[in-house]
């Protein structure tokens, strides 16, 4: 985040709670890897998120709720 900082960037790829909040108090945007898929397909670089998204629970554990999960399938026009 110094970083970032240091380079003036507006915002930083970061998904854990904490760090999220220390982002915001620094005057960063977070944006999470879930943001990152929705931005994707929203500019037309994937097709679709759901099997990115079934990827990443299914092989590194990455945790996401059926609540956020429905959310982003809701906001990629994917359910």
């Amino acid at each position: 985040m110094v970083l970032a900082q240091e380079l003036a960037c507006p915002a930083v790829l970061i998904d854990e709670a904490a760090g999220r909040a220390e982002a915001r108090r620094l005057g960063l945007l977070p944006i999470g890897t879930l943001g990152i898929l929705v931005r994707a397909k929203q500019r037309g670089m994937v097709a679709r998120v759901e099997p990115l998204l079934d990827q990443l629970q299914t092989e590194i554990n990455f945790f996401v709720s059926s609540a956020l999960k429905t959310e982003i399938l809701r906001l990629t026009g994917e359910c």
